[in-house]
């Protein structure tokens, strides 16, 4: 049996961690290791506990989750990120920093299961540290 992928996600509306947190709980696949409510914490969060997958929201308050993104690659902090937000304007932005997919709010459970399973059947980020 696989490892389930470690998995965090951050975005600054409590509703909307609470909806996706909601959604990937039913996954047996995710292990979710905290919703988080901004960059700052989530840049921390990557650093210390190294996810596999992040759900990002783009539009924030202090630092977007582009420009978290940005830090991300700057500080060769691996790992594969699934912008989340309310807005389609910024598609080509989120391609442009390599992300892995970008779903729109209000999130829809069968499009969530596809990005999950697609990433379950392709290659999967290794860290020498993870259990």
């Amino acid at each position: 049996m696989r490892n389930k992928i470690r998995t965090l996600i951050i975005d600054d509306e409590i509703e909307g961690r609470y909806v996706l947190e909601t959604m990937l709980v039913k996954i047996q696949e995710i292990e979710l290791l905290a919703s988080l409510g901004d960059a700052e914490s989530g840049i921390e969060a990557i650093e210390k506990l190294k996810p596999e997958l992040v759900f990002l929201d783009i539009r924030m308050p202090h630092m977007s989750g582009l420009d978290m993104v940005k830090v991300l690659h700057e500080r060769k902090l691996m790992t594969t990120i699934v912008f989340v937000t309310a807005y389609d304007k910024f598609g080509i932005q989120a391609i442009k920093l390599a992300a892995y997919d970008y779903l729109l709010k209000p999130i829809d459970p069968e499009e969530l299961r596809l990005v999950i399973h697609r990433y379950l059947d392709g290659k999967r980020p290794v860290y020498p540290d993870q259990p």
